[in-house]
């Protein structure tokens, strides 16, 4: 089994042997990577010493909001006036603050949509009222979070969005929905005192040198960022390069080429993937008949030279062990399933687009064996059909005695040169290879355009789908058995499209799948 990281069909196979430029590169990235994570926390140190909990425990409300101003806002529909959505947005920013705070430094987020607004809106608040809202958050763990650092960041980016352009007031509120001001009453009189302590703590600072420090520390992990970035590039290069030359002394090496060649080449036969979530490793269950029609291919019997080529991908949002560990788990999946090791290729690529989120399965079979079994099918259709022929001369009526030869040329042939009755034992066998020929067939498909979709309506009697494995892609669509009862009928779409969720549906109908 090889394994190792792939770049542009190359592979990496032992870290320990990589050359000496490239291990010094490797160990550079390492030192540059922890001078950035360094320079990280000093800026997360500089913005923490601004965001320091008051000296003091404040005393804030620990009564919740009223429960039918909640409802009120919550019966406006989309669109709301402008006002009261970023009202719901400043009580959704308090009645989440125990979860907000505790992510830190984190983007807070200024618009909401509304839908998502209305759902915690209608939210049961407890009887005691000492709840916010379903979720079982208590009003003192909202109150005990917003004194805790990032707190007041907090309190200050809700106020933001009430005192924005123009800024939001009480006259405001009253004139829309009068229900709705017991709303905005309780979120500033909840975040009033702590913004006020906030702003009377940093009142002797100068603003200034705040900002100047602030602003150097964003430069410096800028620069780094930019160094690290360079670093791990050239490294890629430098390890792409390197494999290159090893794979083209392998290649050529004498003793390999006459192995080669007393061996059989292999080719592509058949490609399959398995798509991924951001940052997901493990195999999608939705997506095992895949893996599972992988291994009886390879578990066939007559297909005991065939191997498999395992290759994880990522794409750049994602970290740099996940195409590994995609990889890695795929062939674990495979390896339990009881194919041999040797014959699997594990190997994977960093960095792509959103496309990258991936794993193919190539599979790799003796070259011209495609094309065997093309020939083999056609050959069994043929004698199929001539069975099938047999069958329908055989149920033809046999000219009387009395018949005269001049009758027509059926009637005119002689006893000697009519065919034999039929046998009756070969007559049932010929009979049920017929109908076995019917259930193996292909399903039928029709197409429908409309726009810019593509409606596809497989038919067949027996089709099930236990039995189905449908494989949507942008160009190609096709239908497949996991047992193998019947071939994979393929299906090219006239433009590219992006499949729906969910891609499939089988009607009540027996034998339809659309």
């Amino acid at each position: 089994m090889q394994r190792g990281f792939l770049q542009n069909g190359g592979y990496t196979t032992d870290s320990s042997r990589e050359p000496e430029h490239v291990a010094s590169l490797r160990a550079l990235l390492e030192k540059e990577e922890d001078r950035l994570r360094q320079l990280r926390q000093r800026r997360l140190q500089i913005e923490n010493s601004k965001v320091d909990p008051p000296s003091r425990v404040l005393e804030l409300p620990c009564e919740g909001p009223d429960e039918m101003a909640m409802k009120a806002l919550a019966l406006h529909t989309e669109p709301p006036p402008a006002a009261l959505h970023r009202l719901g947005v400043a009580v959704m920013l308090v009645l989440e603050a125990p979860i907000l705070v505790d992510l830190g430094d984190h983007p807070l987020p200024s618009r909401v949509p509304w839908k998502n607004l209305q759902i915690l809106l209608r939210k049961e608040t407890a009887p005691n009222g000492k709840k916010a809202g379903q979720s079982g958050v208590p009003m003192k763990d909202i109150v005990a979070s917003l004194q805790r650092p990032f707190g007041d960041r907090l309190a200050r980016h809700i106020q933001r969005i009430l005192g924005g352009d123009p800024p939001l007031t009480r006259s405001e509120v009253l004139e829309l929905d009068e229900a709705c001001v017991g709303l905005f009453d309780w979120v500033i009189n909840l975040l009033a005192p702590l913004v006020k302590e906030t702003k009377s703590a940093t009142l002797g600072e100068d603003p200034c040198e705040l900002r100047a420090e602030r602003e150097s520390a964003s430069e410096a992990v800028g620069q780094q960022e930019k160094k690290v970035a360079q670093l791990r590039r050239k490294l890629r290069e430098s390890v792409r390069s390197v494999q290159a030359a090893t794979d083209f002394a392998v290649e050529n090496n004498p003793k390999r080429t006459s192995e080669k060649s007393a061996s059989k080449p292999l080719e592509v036969t058949g490609e399959k993937s398995l798509q991924y979530r951001l940052e997901e490793v493990a195999i999608p269950a939705t997506q095992e008949a895949i893996l599972q029609s992988l291994v009886k291919t390879l578990m066939d019997p007559r297909g005991t030279h065939r191997c498999l080529e395992v290759i994880g991908h990522s794409e750049d949002r994602e970290s740099d062990n996940v195409a590994q560990g995609r990889a890695e788990a795929a062939e674990a999946w495979l390896l339990d399933a009881g194919i041999p090791s040797e014959r699997l290729t594990v190997s994977w690529e960093v960095g792509g687009p959103a496309v990258c989120r991936r794993t193919d399965f190539r599979l790799m079979d003796v070259v011209g064996s495609e094309l065997v079994m093309r020939r083999k099918a056609e050959d069994v259709m043929k004698r199929i059909f001539e069975k099938q022929t047999l069958h329908e001369s055989s149920e033809r009526p046999a000219p009387t005695e009395g018949s005269s030869r001049n009758e027509g040329p059926e009637q005119g042939r002689s006893e000697e040169d009519a065919a034999p009755p039929a046998n009756p034992v070969e007559l049932k066998r010929v009979v049920e290879d017929a109908e076995e020929s019917s259930t193996s067939s292909s399903p039928t498909v029709s197409m429908e355009v409309s726009g810019q979709q593509v409606r596809l309506v497989f038919k067949k009697d027996d089709l099930a789908p236990h039995d189905a494995i449908l494989e949507v892609g942008t160009k190609i669509v096709r239908l497949a058995s996991q047992s193998s009862s019947w071939p994979q009928k393929e299906v090219v779409l006239p433009f590219d499209v992006q499949p729906e969720e969910p891609a499939a549906k089988f009607s009540r109908r027996a034998g339809q799948a659309h």
